[in-house]
């Protein structure tokens, strides 16, 4: 009888996640725990357009070396969401 790995399943991360885990030097448990992480520009931005700011310089070099950026969406369903979400919940 083999057993089968679980599956492991991808994320698309706000920046409240990314800021948490640079600010306490763990980003790599996204890569742990996820096979992928998908990161909205929008969320990319704001996370590390001030690279003064604690943990944007670490957010930006994780992002380019494991994540996957996305460009930011304008559907229908970034439309319904963003009535309710900040920008970069409702690009996520």
């Amino acid at each position: 009888m083999s057993r089968r790995a679980p599956k492991r399943h991808v994320v698309v991360s706000d920046s409240g996640p990314l800021i948490a885990l640079a600010g306490c030097g763990h980003l790599e448990l996204l890569v742990a725990v996820f096979d992928g992480v998908h990161v909205p520009q929008v969320v990319q931005d704001e996370s590390t357009v001030d690279r003064s700011r604690l943990g944007a310089a670490d957010i930006a070099a994780f992002v380019q070396a494991r994540g996957k950026v996305h460009p930011d969406r304008n559907d229908a369903i970034y439309t319904a969401a963003a009535s309710h979400l900040d920008e970069g919940e409702a690009q996520a």
